[in-house]
């Protein structure tokens, strides 16, 4: 047997190991002893010098060659006690720990540290309040629901932590939800009422909202604005919108969502195309649709591209035919991707702004809101065709979403930010009085 059994030991590696050992291709090499245990180096028969792995005499448990901490601290003090000293020098790897040792070390010391945290939290909540972001985070396997805490501190300074992740997917009805989430927190060491306190922030999905129906919610301000940027270029349906977009508009909207995809079709061949990409000089950004604004970020940096560059990617995709088909769609249309850069770039401004957890940023959801309007505004007058057709289609979904940015929380906000509460005068549609 030329394997050496590394990493941990299941039970299939046990039974082959002893198979191996019983029929001779695995035999017993250097003893070593430590503490009134004593070990043996399984070796092979061939290759004397290569270790297999180490068996227990006592208890007959077999473990890895590459054990390392306990197993490698043995080995020194064996050779250490009998005076014979290794002449292979060591790898690095023989000192570090593995991933199970470091993972029940990371474990332990978090498990130390809950208690006296969690209290932290529970005391600033309770004496100063806090917010709640809620969010899913995708995994490979599955999905979690992460919660990260907000709040001040005695000093007015702004602190963020991570606070818990539970299971979620998306069979999981909104009863299920609440409850793992309230259960979780129950642990932690928070009540009913300290759940209350808070307040949540968190996307439109369906699950989570009707979730959190009974407590204090908004919706998250930098998520809308990157489904505003999304229905920019794929507008609402008529259905879900009647009367916001007439067919002409639809209509040059379709063509504009088509070389979009065009555009997206050839970052596409140009990213799985290795040798390309390495040569290309500039890495194309592949839309994606949980990325915000990601629609944006991927035109923006393909229209950066050269002359030169464009004519690699045309040559290098000769035997392409979906590429080349966009290319030339593309090579037609490239004034509606600069178009739909235009209109889009103050959304990237918004979301910089609000998105920051260095400082509030509820006091500015509504003048950024404001921005964007008047900005949307002002395409719908354009005499360029494809800007007029995606501002009014921003401006309707702007105009959607307008009722969850005018809340009574954001108002007073603005309203108590003594360097911007002038702006509620620019801001149209909202009755301070009331």
């Amino acid at each position: 047997m030329r394997r050496q059994f590394k990493g941990r030991f299941t039970n299939v590696k046990k039974n082959e190991l002893f198979i191996a050992l019983n029929n001779g291709e695995v035999i017993e090499g250097q003893k070593f002893s430590f503490k009134e245990k004593n070990f043996v180096k399984l070796i092979c028969p061939e290759e004397p010098n290569k270790e297999v792995a180490i068996l227990c005499l006592h208890c007959h448990t077999p473990l890895s060659a590459d054990s390392t901490s306990s197993l490698y601290y043995l080995r020194g003090m064996s050779e250490t006690s009998t005076g014979t000293v290794s002449k292979e020098t060591p790898t690095i790897y023989e000192f570090l720990p593995d991933r199970r040792q470091l993972s029940a070390h990371v474990h332990n010391y978090v498990a130390s540290l809950k208690p006296e945290f969690c209290q932290f939290v529970i005391h600033h909540i309770r004496t100063y309040g806090g917010c709640f972001t809620v969010d899913m985070t995708p995994g490979k396997k599955s999905e979690f629901l992460g919660t990260t805490v907000h709040f001040f501190d005695e000093n007015w300074n702004l602190l963020s932590y991570p606070l818990n992740v539970v299971p979620y997917n998306d069979s999981m009805d909104s009863g299920t939800l609440l409850k793992n989430f309230i259960e979780s927190m129950l642990a932690m060491g928070f009540n009913q009422e300290d759940l209350r306190l808070v307040i949540y922030v968190t996307d439109e999905g369906s699950n989570i909202v009707r979730a959190l129906a009974g407590y204090e919610r908004i919706n998250c301000a930098c998520h809308m604005v990157n489904v505003v940027g999304k229905h920019t270029i794929t507008p609402y349906s008529e259905k879900f919108l009647p009367g916001e977009l007439d067919e002409v508009t639809r209509n040059r909207l379709l063509n504009i969502e088509n070389t979009v995809n065009m555009q997206s079709k050839i970052v596409t061949s140009v990213n799985s195309c290795p040798h390309l990409k390495h040569n290309l000089g500039t890495f194309l950004i592949k839309e994606h649709e949980i990325r915000w604004l990601s629609r944006l970020k991927s035109v923006e940096r393909f229209i950066s591209l050269n002359p030169k560059q464009m004519e690699m990617i045309t040559k290098e995709t000769s035997d392409n035919r979906e590429c080349q088909t966009a290319l030339n769609t593309v090579r037609v249309d490239w004034d509606i991707l600069e178009n739909v850069v235009e209109v889009l770039q103050p959304m990237e401004h918004a979301t910089r702004t609000l998105e920051g957890d260095k400082a509030p940023s509820l006091n500015k959801v509504l003048p950024e809101y404001q921005t964007l309007r008047n900005h949307f505004d002002k395409f719908k007058l354009s005499s360029n065709a494809n800007k007029k057709a995606m501002g009014q289609a921003g401006g309707a979904a702007l105009k959607h979403k307008w009722g969850h940015v005018t809340t009574k929380y954001h108002i007073l906000a603005l309203m108590l930010d003594p360097l911007r509460k002038n702006e509620l005068l620019n801001i149209s549609g909202i009755d301070i009085k009331e």
